[in-house]
């Protein structure tokens, strides 16, 4: 196969992948976005409140990229914001439990789509599709390197 057909198959794969539906999307469910930056919210404060400048440290972007995220996930009912009596110049913000309780459903859902695909590949094939994926993203991971610098 030629390095152009490489080209197009993966650039179509890509694509696919990109548009998998997911059963849980929709009006009612959480975005896979939403659900990334809670279970981040949640790893950051251990189950607690959070300082939103701890959030934009661990994600990495800016504050008022954070606050935007907070009001919008506020807004769903998926965090609370808390102030603190001893320290009322920070906004803290804490997962909610109608969010807990949406993660949950929606892991449990994501464990059994990804068991059966298991089954589906068979221990090998996942193996080596695990080797290709981390293979993959550790040289994204090099290229956005480079292109910082």
């Amino acid at each position: 196969m030629s390095d152009g057909n490489r080209v197009h198959k993966l650039r179509r794969l890509m694509y696919r992948f990109k548009n998998v539906r997911r059963p849980e999307k929709g009006k009612d469910h959480m975005r896979m976005h939403d659900m990334m930056m809670l279970v981040g919210i949640q790893k950051v404060g251990n189950g607690e409140a959070v300082k939103m400048s701890q959030l934009s440290s661990y994600f990495k972007i800016t504050a008022p990229a954070v606050s935007q995220i907070m009001r919008k996930l506020e807004n769903q009912g998926y965090i609370e914001r808390i102030i603190r009596d001893e320290d009322r110049r920070s906004v803290y913000v804490k997962v909610s439990d109608k969010a807990i309780k949406e993660i949950k459903m929606i892991q449990a859902h994501m464990d059994k789509t990804l068991i059966d695909m298991i089954d589906y590949l068979g221990e090998e094939d996942t193996d080596e599709l695990i080797r290709l994926l981390d293979k993959v993203l550790d040289y994204m991971d090099k290229q956005e390197g480079v292109r910082k610098c």
